[in-house]
C-alpha cells in the first residue's frame, strides 16, 4: 500500500513548478489556419463515410412522404409550417432535407413575393431535371425568427 509522504509531496510540487506555462508548451503545437466556412454536399459526406447513400435516400423517401400526408388534398403547404420543428436544431435540419426534396424533384416551390408567402408542393413522383438548371432559393432561418415562429405556434 502506498501512502503519499511529505517528501512526495514536495516532489509533486517541485515537478509542477519546473514545468513551463502552458503557453510555452503550446508554442510547440501549430495552430490550424482558419478556413473559409463552407458546405459539405452529401457527395462529401458519403465519401467521408459519415453517411451512407441509402440511407439518404431513404430518409429524403420517408420526408417526401411525410410532405404528401401533410399538404393532404390541399396540394400545397406554407413553407415554414412544414419545416418547423420543436427544436431550432429540428428545425434546421427539416428546411435542409427540404431543399434536397425541391433539388431532387420531389417538390415543387412557389414562391408569392408580393405576399411574401412560400408554399411546398409535393410532387406525385420525382420529377427530373431534363436540361433544366436547378436554381437555388436561399430562405434563412436565424435563431430569433425561429423563437418568434415557436412564440405564435404556442398560442394557436
Amino acid at each position: 500500500m502506498q501512502q503519499l509522504s511529505s517528501g512526495r509531496i514536495k516532489e509533486a510540487v517541485n515537478y509542477w513548478n519546473q514545468l513551463p506555462s502552458l503557453e510555452e508548451r503550446w508554442k510547440k503545437y501549430p495552430s490550424p489556419t482558419p478556413s473559409e466556412p463552407g458546405y459539405a454536399s452529401i457527395n462529401d459526406l458519403t465519401r467521408l463515410r459519415l453517411l451512407s447513400e441509402e440511407a439518404f435516400n431513404e430518409a429524403l423517401q420517408q420526408f417526401w412522404q411525410e410532405l404528401v400526408k401533410q399538404t393532404g388534398a390541399a396540394a400545397k403547404i406554407p413553407y415554414w409550417d412544414f419545416i418547423y420543428g420543436d427544436t431550432y436544431e429540428d428545425t434546421v435540419l427539416r428546411a435542409y432535407l427540404t431543399s434536397f426534396l425541391i433539388t431532387y424533384g420531389y417538390a415543387t416551390l412557389e414562391v408569392k413575393p408580393l405576399e411574401e408567402e412560400v408554399y411546398l408542393i409535393p410532387n406525385p413522383k420525382p420529377k427530373a431535371l431534363a436540361g433544366k438548371q436547378a436554381i437555388s432559393i436561399p430562405i434563412s432561418i436565424d435563431y430569433q425568427t425561429w423563437k418568434e415562429m415557436r412564440k405564435t405556434r404556442k398560442v394557436e
